[in-house]
């Protein structure tokens, strides 16, 4: 079956980003939310893999009205002697589902059944697999009332080539709020009432009702260049497997994607990694049992799996999202293929909202508040004023902040063949890894001059730079002031760089 896969911008646009400063909260509310789930209807143990059977052979165990370690949860049988027969795969015929599988008729030809509570108009789907054991067995489905006759029956007769799969739709009627889900045999190919209709991935219960959560790490307080993790829970609060699940999420605006971390952390296909397209900043990732790299899985009720499936995934806060309120909102397609038709649905999960920290802003001084030097003051010369004092920024690289004629400027240092956003002119390369300032380098400098907008080239793993972060001057004697300014504060660090590196 081909998986539900929904065009990237129509999901982009249920996955909403709050804009910097706007409150938690967004315009797609989480669909379903825990609290609108219907009450859940589900069969026990469907694919009989409980007791498990530790030999090659067919094994009868007792059923579920015969409490102990070796009997069949949830399933009971008329057969007298209340026995139900369970095969291993290494029996000769592989499982539809699992490693077990069962066959109807044990010792005698009798009805396998269980008994549901239910709510009255509650409409529930059903599936289940059917195979001859020595040729074409038949076998009848009924539902309804215990101790009635069942007002809906289905009967349908396989062969040993493979196992048929069958499914349909049930709508409980007035007053009855139990219901019967029986097996009953029929004609088998041998004639003997003991031979034949073996059953396996069988199904009943209300509509798949996936409920997906979100959630971050941490929550408050992430600055430029740190790291959130992002978490995904999603459990099926339905009756039946929701099939052909995708999960998406759109990278929140003012966040990067940190590459290869989608994957699956819990539940089925544990390990399992997504991807990212850069384009549409869309993250995939189909999850469920026997989900591939394109195809969906399938996510069964929380009667069999009650912790769902989990997804973990990373993103990086950037410069244009400090100080804002990314917003981390995943959506869930998959289908309902029990029943005459395919459903095809939609899970939006709560929004977590992180708050990123702010970039505290450099503070301006007036155009008078220092004079410049004509030229660069010689060694021994007048009095200079002091050099920069280099801190680390937010962003993990070395800034140093002089604040000089109305504008603030930073000298940063920034990763070799990397322009950093407003670069102006590139004075000189670090290499060495020993550091005068926290995160920058000392050793290995190498002088040289660039234009404006150029950058360094050859094998520095580290430039120096300058970058105007104050007020734009158009004055060109305003930039020549600058000019002057910047290459005092060069030589200043090249005279510091110097001493350092002739300490013992």
């Amino acid at each position: 079956m081909t998986p539900h896969d929904a065009d990237p911008a129509v999901v982009a646009a249920l996955l909403p980003s709050l804009p910097a400063g706007e409150p938690i909260g967004g315009p797609a509310p989480q669909s379903p939310a825990p609290q609108d789930v219907p009450t859940q209807v589900a069969l026990v143990n469907g694919s009989f893999e409980e007791p498990r059977v530790t030999s090659g052979i067919e094994n009868r165990v007792p059923d579920a009205s015969q409490p102990g370690a070796r009997s069949v949860p949830g399933w009971q049988t008329t057969a007298s002697d209340r026995l139900i027969e369970i095969w291993h795969r290494r029996s000769g015929t592989e499982a539809a589902h699992g490693e077990q599988f069962a066959e109807l008729n044990a010792n005698e030809s009798s009805t396998l059944y269980q008994d549901l509570e239910t709510t009255p108009g509650t409409t529930l789907y059903w599936s289940l697999r059917h195979r001859g054991r020595s040729g074409d067995d038949t076998m009848s489905l009924k539902i309804g009332r215990p101790g009635s006759r069942p007002n809906k029956t289905w009967t349908f007769t396989d062969g040993t080539a493979a196992w048929g799969r069958h499914t349909g739709a049930y709508t409980v009627p007035r007053g009855q709020t139990v219901t019967r889900f029986a097996f009953e045999a029929g004609a088998t190919a041998t004639g003997d009432p003991t031979v034949g209709n073996f059953l396996d991935d069988v199904v009943f219960g209300t509509a798949p009702c996936v409920v997906v959560t979100a959630t971050a790490e941490p929550l408050t307080g992430a600055g430029v260049g740190d790291t959130i993790t992002c978490t995904v829970n999603l459990k099926n609060h339905g009756g039946v497997p929701a099939e052909n699940l995708i999960l998406r999420e759109a990278v929140p605006p003012g966040t990067s994607f940190v590459p290869g971390s989608l994957k699956v952390t819990g539940g089925p296909g544990d390990g399992a990694a997504g991807r990212y397209d850069p384009e549409s900043h869309l993250l995939t990732l189909p999850v469920g049992l026997d989900a591939t790299a394109d195809l969906g899985g399938a996510l069964p009720s929380t009667v069999d799996l009650p912790d769902g499936v989990t997804v973990e995934f990373q993103i990086r806060v950037e410069r244009d999202g400090a100080g804002g309120t990314p917003a981390h909102q995943a959506t869930a397609t998959y289908d309902n293929t029990a029943g005459e038709a395919v459903e095809q649905l939609t899970s939006i999960s709560d929004t977590a909202a992180v708050e990123t920290a702010a970039v505290e802003p450099l503070v301006e001084t007036p155009d008078e508040a220092a004079d410049l030097p004509d030229a660069l003051p010689e060694e021994g010369g007048a009095e200079t004023p002091a050099p920069a004092v280099c801190t680390t920024d937010p962003e993990g690289v070395c800034v140093a902040d002089q604040l000089k004629s109305g504008g603030a400027f930073r000298l940063v240092l920034v990763p070799a063949g990397q322009d950093h956003p407003g670069q102006a002119t590139c004075v000189a390369a670090l290499t060495s890894a020993d550091a005068p300032w926290p995160g920058c380098s000392r050793e290995g400098r190498e002088d040289r001059w660039a234009q404006p907008g150029a950058h360094l080239a050859g094998p520095p793993d580290i430039s120096l730079s300058f970058l105007p972060s104050g007020k734009k001057r158009k004055k060109r004697k305003h930039h020549k002031r600058l000019i002057r300014e910047l290459t005092w504060q060069v030589s200043e660090l090249s005279r510091q760089l110097t001493e350092l590196t002739e300490q013992p």
